[in-house]
């Protein structure tokens, strides 16, 4: 096998949309999961954070309400201790000494990561276009579910608008990294920048690190893309019957492996949450099902030619209760619809080229990584396609 050309990665420039970066836990700036993955490869390969103006605020936001709303708590009880003993009792913090508190912690979190914020650039934003698509719900602005005659999406367009201007600045030999988690704003920026070749969109920290993984091992930018392209049909292609999926009949592996854990759905459930007038296990009827190809992410390279590779296969299964009491208290303590969702790991490997084609490959196993039964929102049924109009995929 011929050596692959060798060249120096060119640098990473990473621009994070809010999503990559919230945590439930606001004792944390951000996710930990973020912060790992900064620290395996933002020493061995040349990455640069930049935080638009508007994510950094939405952060800043977050964790200075969730301090607040503590905060508030907080000072109920120190009333009450005072009513008890009779006693004026106090304490000497603000909201405004929190807002400052938590913007201190963020900017030391992204100074120790030599990051910066990238302000919103006001002066080259065309306002008269961004109003337009505020007003026609075009993308990012699209309808809010929750009240349909309102709009939502304008700090994503202003994270869009910081993130092209990054893009327009930055030298042809770097790239530009959008990470982000919100398909429609990820999209619309795809489709925007679309002209530019430098710039990549990412739906997840783990895509992206998928990605590096293969740069790392010194491959060329142009290589790496289009063995991961060629990895995610090789896994599957929906006209190509020689793809692993249909050659190695991965969705039967999966459900003779798996026949409990797709036939009994209670197992995938909390344990604990099971009431006297829960539906016994076998009053769960299965009514629609979908099953879903997700992304193939890169695992490691042996032996220079060796790839392996993690496929996820979701299944997402909609169950009705049936022999179960229709009563007003029944309905209200225990739901009669809810939704199984089955994420399934396929791990396969591929000899592949220094031309990018793939050889000799093989699943090496199928592993049940997410689990989950439970009440579907309106938003699930529209994403899993579960609803009685929706077409069969």
């Amino acid at each position: 096998m011929s050596r692959i050309a060798r060249e120096t990665p060119s640098e990473h420039i990473l621009v994070v949309d809010t999503n990559i970066l919230w945590y439930k836990d606001k004792s944390f700036p951000v996710s930990p999961d973020f912060d790992s993955f900064w620290e395996s490869y933002s020493s061995t390969m040349p990455l640069r954070l930049v935080v638009p103006e508007v994510v950094f605020g939405e952060l800043w936001f977050q964790q200075t309400t969730s301090a607040t709303k503590t905060l508030e708590k907080i000072t109920d009880l120190i009333k009450e201790v005072s009513a008890i003993t009779e006693t004026i009792h106090g304490h000497k913090v603000t909201n405004a000494k929190l807002k400052s508190q938590v913007h201190d912690k963020l900017m030391k979190w992204l100074k120790g990561k030599g990051g910066s914020i990238m302000k919103t650039p006001l002066s080259e934003i065309n306002w008269a276009g961004l109003v337009e698509n505020a007003v026609w719900r075009l993308p990012p602005f699209t309808l809010d579910s929750k009240n349909p005659e309102m709009e939502k999406g304008f700090r994503d367009s202003l994270i869009l608008e910081t993130l092209a201007d990054i893009s327009k600045n930055v030298d042809a030999n770097n790239n530009v990294v959008f990470l982000c988690n919100d398909y429609l704003l990820r999209t619309t920026a795809a489709d925007r920048l679309k002209h530019r070749k430098n710039c990549l969109f990412f739906e997840s920290v783990p895509d992206f690190e998928s990605y590096l993984k293969l740069t790392r091992e010194q491959l060329t930018n142009k290589f790496v893309r289009a063995i991961q392209a060629r990895a995610r049909s090789k896994f599957f292609s929906a006209n190509d019957a020689n793809c692993l999926y249909f050659k190695e009949d991965i969705s039967k592996s999966i459900k003779d492996k798996f026949a409990d854990e797709l036939s009994h759905p209670e197992k995938a459930a909390p344990k604990g949450l099971r009431t006297v007038l829960s539906p016994n296990p076998n009053d769960w009827s299965s009514i629609v099902e979908r099953w879903w190809i997700n992304s193939t992410q890169f695992k490691e390279l042996v032996d220079q030619r060796e790839f392996h590779w993690v496929s996820r296969v979701t299944v997402a299964r909609l169950f009705t209760a049936e022999n179960v009491a229709t009563g007003l208290i029944s309905r209200a303590i225990y739901p009669q619809q809810k939704l199984l969702l089955l994420g399934f790991d396929t791990s396969w490997k591929s000899t592949v080229k220094s031309d990018g084609r793939f050889h000799n490959s093989k699943v090496i196993d199928i592993i049940l990584t997410e689990s989950s039964f439970e009440v579907p929102t309106a938003d699930e049924l529209k994403r899993w396609k579960l609803n009685a109009d929706d077409e069969t995929t």
